[in-house]
């Protein structure tokens, strides 16, 4: 399994995304589905089912004593 730790965008900031692309860009290739779009923080890699687990139970336990953050773009 490939592991990465990602941020999940809005929906309504993925379709502004997605209707920004689609008018905005040419592209001959297949694009990325609104629902798919995510911000990458970590790329693991290929790692054991086990050892994903543990991990992603560490990071559930970091998110849960986290201070919610909030930002904007500017």
């Amino acid at each position: 399994m490939r592991l990465f730790f990602a941020l999940e965008a809005e929906p309504e900031t993925a379709l502004a995304i997605a209707n920004w692309r689609d008018a905005s860009l040419l592209t001959d290739g297949r694009p990325v589905p609104a629902a798919n779009f995510h911000i990458t923080l970590a790329f693991v890699g290929a790692t054991p089912h086990a050892k994903s687990e543990r991990l992603a139970n560490a990071v559930d336990d970091w998110v849960v004593q986290a201070t919610p953050a909030s930002g904007s773009l500017v």
